[in-house]
């Protein structure tokens, strides 16, 4: 099995983020809207990128996981956002 950019850079020593808590900080950050950041999930899934929700389902589980609750939360959390 291939290791994946965030395994590899784990491996490495490198901090890192995976994608929906990336996304999610620059909603907090006003960096993005949340539309901007639901539009970006729904064109990943629709690449195969694995996400762990369905097409237009962004903000439930944004919501449900705590990340739309505050700006603070853990960016290495059990998110599996890597592509297939």
């Amino acid at each position: 099995m291939t290791a994946t950019a965030y395994e590899v850079g784990k491996r490495e020593g490198v901090e890192c983020t995976r994608t929906l808590p990336l996304l999610c900080d620059a909603i907090h950050r006003e960096l993005l809207s949340l539309d901007e950041v639901s539009d970006i999930a729904d064109g990943l899934i629709m690449t195969d990128y694995r996400l762990p929700f369905e097409s237009g389902q962004f903000v439930r589980w944004a919501t449900d996981e705590g990340f739309l609750a505050t700006p603070e939360y853990d960016s290495g959390s059990s998110s599996t956002a890597e592509p297939s």
